[in-house]
């Protein structure tokens, strides 16, 4: 008796994207559980379509380079005051551990390269 209340869920095995995990009060999961049997479709589409419409919102608020600028000066300053504290310490070496840890986070290899190469920038103007 397995598949009692079949629900569509094609799209919900798409491997183009990236899995992203939340935690969710259980009162929320439950409604969202009973809403999603109801529509017969599946979270996963539910709070995806949510996700794709706050995306959209977002991106004109907020480019993604509005987004990398503000990451890079936030970054800046804390380089900026590490050197203050430790000058002996490269920039090459602050770098490869910032680029470890921006990958870490989910960031793409090329916006980890633009708020470096921004960083290397701003850290320049301030030295000379």
């Amino acid at each position: 008796m397995k598949n009692i209340l079949k629900v569509q869920n094609k799209n919900d095995s798409d491997t183009s994207g990236k899995h992203v995990g939340v935690m969710m009060p259980q009162h929320v999961t439950n409604y969202l559980s009973l809403f999603a049997l109801a529509q017969k479709g599946t979270k996963s589409r539910i709070v995806r379509e949510l996700i794709d419409d706050w995306y959209s919102d977002k991106r004109v608020e907020q480019t993604e380079d509005d987004l990398i600028d503000k990451i890079a000066r936030s970054i800046c300053e804390a380089w900026l005051s590490l050197k203050q504290r430790s000058p002996n310490i490269p920039f090459a070496e602050f770098g490869r551990s910032l680029k470890e840890e921006l990958s870490q986070k989910g960031i793409d290899e090329m916006s980890i390269n633009l708020i470096i190469k921004k960083i290397a920038d701003e850290a320049e103007k301030e030295t000379n």
